[in-house]
């Protein structure tokens, strides 16, 4: 009686039970096991989580003014922080925008910058001569959800000087004065004009030094983090006694919101405003699928450049 065989053409591949399985596994973890150790994750951190900020170093951007080939960042320099790029820090789930010497749509009147000072930043500066001058920049916004989310400046006026800075959005007839909430007003048209008017009672005082302007709003509505911390450590962070925290490092366990953590980045716990330097950074990731963080910290010092970031 004949039999029927099947004998595949020469070098075709022959897959057996083992690797049929192999390949069955893989994909069961990547579909379906893998998210779901990334949604346990979440879980774990909501169960007692505690509330952070992130903010993450500035990867790549404007140069600062505070260094050149032959320097290195100025540590103590409020437009990067030290970290060499202006900005510094982004802060997660909000947009920032820096006036300084380096922004490419400033327009000056009377104003240059003060190369003679030798100041870090290389800060704005009425000319000789002059008793009033003006810088403006202007601000392109991207999506957001129209709130500010942190305003500042960083200048120096000597006695008998001043500054006053405005705001402009393309439907205002004129400048109305630079606060959180006009600003915030404005903050759904396409830009902003900023002008900072720098005056002094006679040419020949020192001028007044404007360094830079701080703008920074959010593009999400909540942007912040939970995480969690060892309940031994926390039990430790010594609330109960009524003592500050002191240790130098923590751990902190965060889910798979951040996709990219690094030791130029530090966090924020909003209990208490302390902030944490990333010491190491351990990503848990699966067969390449982000699922967790496990990160430890140190305390930062009060004169580093990461308590200066404005919060």
């Amino acid at each position: 009686m004949a039999t029927r065989s099947f004998r595949p053409s020469e070098g075709a591949p022959i897959t057996d039970a083992t690797q049929v399985m192999g390949e069955d596994v893989h994909k069961i973890s990547v579909d379906q096991l893998i998210p779901r150790i990334a949604e346990r994750s979440k879980k774990a951190v909501d169960n007692v989580p505690i509330h952070i900020y992130f903010f993450q170093g500035v990867r790549a951007g404007r140069r600062c003014s505070c260094f050149d080939i032959e320097t290195s960042p100025d540590g103590q320099c409020e437009a990067c922080f030290g970290t060499g790029v202006v900005g510094g820090f982004d802060k997660y789930g909000t947009t920032l925008e820096v006036i300084d010497v380096t922004h490419p749509s400033v327009v000056t009147s009377n104003i240059m910058p003060d190369l003679r000072s030798r100041r870090k930043p290389i800060p704005f500066g009425l000319v000789r001569g002059a008793r009033f001058g003006s810088v403006e920049a202007r601000v392109k916004l991207t999506s957001n959800v129209g709130v500010v989310d942190a305003l500042s400046a960083d200048y120096i006026l000597p006695e008998g000087t001043k500054m006053e800075a405005w705001v402009k959005s393309p439907g205002d007839a004129d400048y109305v004065g630079l606060t959180r909430d006009n600003l915030q007003q404005r903050l759904f048209n396409p830009y902003v004009d900023i002008r900072v008017n720098l005056w002094r009672v006679s040419p020949e005082q020192e001028s007044p030094m404007l360094k830079s302007v701080y703008i920074r709003y959010k593009n999400i509505q909540d942007n912040r983090l939970k995480a969690n911390i060892p309940r031994v450590e926390k039990s430790i962070a010594l609330q109960e006694i009524g003592i500050a925290d002191e240790w130098s490092g923590q751990l902190f366990y965060l889910d798979n919101t951040l996709k990219t953590v690094s030791t130029e980045d530090y966090l924020v716990s909003i209990e208490g405003d302390t902030r944490w330097k990333i010491r190491t950074a351990k990503e848990n990731a699966p067969h390449g699928q982000l699922t967790s963080w496990d990160l430890e910290a140190r305390l930062v010092q009060e004169h580093e450049a990461f308590m200066r970031v404005p919060g």
